[in-house]
């Protein structure tokens, strides 16, 4: 699972939209949707918040193995 995939489906298990997931990372719902489709150009700082709004480390987004 790519870190997208794994962006998406921790969001669904944590009952989160897109735009409950930005406001707790303090980015942009464009930026939550557009790193959903392909994370190319996320940048590390976003994929920190995004982990920690998650209550995830960051290594288990960008690890491509579950």
């Amino acid at each position: 699972m790519n870190f997208s995939e794994k962006l998406l489906t921790l969001r669904k298990a944590k009952n989160l939209t897109q735009e409950q997931l930005a406001e707790k990372a303090g980015i942009e719902r464009s930026r939550v949707s557009k790193t959903e489709i392909a994370w190319t150009g996320t940048s590390l700082d976003t994929i920190f918040k995004i982990a920690d709004a998650l209550g995830v480390e960051p290594y288990k987004l960008l690890m491509e193995r579950d």
